[in-house]
């Protein structure tokens, strides 16, 4: 699997350049938390033994609060 975690999601063509790491249930990931509202986009890709790769996952995280 492939993970990123930025300010906007990745294209299929950007996440090219994020490398692969073991397959895990769950990841930890660390996003800054400055004052008020913030917000980051979090894009994963799978890919299975044969080599193919799944379509993009994508969804966002919000964080209120003080760092």
């Amino acid at each position: 699997m492939r993970v990123a975690v930025g300010s906007r999601f990745l294209t299929d063509e950007e996440m090219e350049s994020v490398p692969w790491e073991p397959f895990a249930r769950e990841k930890t990931v660390t996003i800054p938390v400055p004052a008020n509202w913030s917000g980051s986009c979090a894009t994963v890709q799978f890919r299975d033994a044969q080599g193919d790769l799944s379509f993009l996952f994508q969804d966002d995280i919000s964080v209120e609060g003080l760092p």
